[in-house]
This record gives C-alpha cells, sequence and structure tokens, in this order.
C-alpha cells in the first residue's frame, strides 16, 4: 500500500498497476479472513477439550453411584 501511494504520488502509477493491486488485494482480504476464522476455531477447540475433560473428570464419580 505504501508503495502504491508512492507511485500515485510520483504519477507513474498505470491502470495495468491498478488491476493488479486490486486483484492480490483481494486475495489478501481473503487469506486475513481464513487466518482469521482458523484462530477462532483453534480457541472453541480449547474450550471444547477444557470442557469435555471436566466431563470425563466427573464420570467416574456417576458411574460408581
Amino acid at each position: 500500500m505504501i508503495l502504491t501511494g508512492q507511485s500515485m504520488r510520483a504519477g507513474t502509477f498505470t491502470v495495468g498497476d491498478f488491476s493488479l493491486y486490486v486483484f492480490l488485494l483481494s486475495g489478501i482480504g481473503e487469506l486475513t479472513m481464513f487466518t482469521g476464522m482458523l484462530v477462532a476455531r483453534y480457541r472453541q477447540i480449547g474450550v471444547s477439550v477444557e470442557r469435555m475433560g471436566r466431563l470425563m473428570e466427573g464420570r467416574g464419580r456417576w458411574m460408581n453411584c
């Protein structure tokens, strides 16, 4: 983005540069979204595993009744 701004200011930014910039910008946006979703799922799995562990700890008490 910094290089794009410098090219626009210098007047050397062409239509081809703009189309390449827009194309790559969408890919970066998708990568950022995917990374965010991956981190969210990882945290959800951590919570699920912790809850399952707590349930499994209490299982022995219920089985012996």
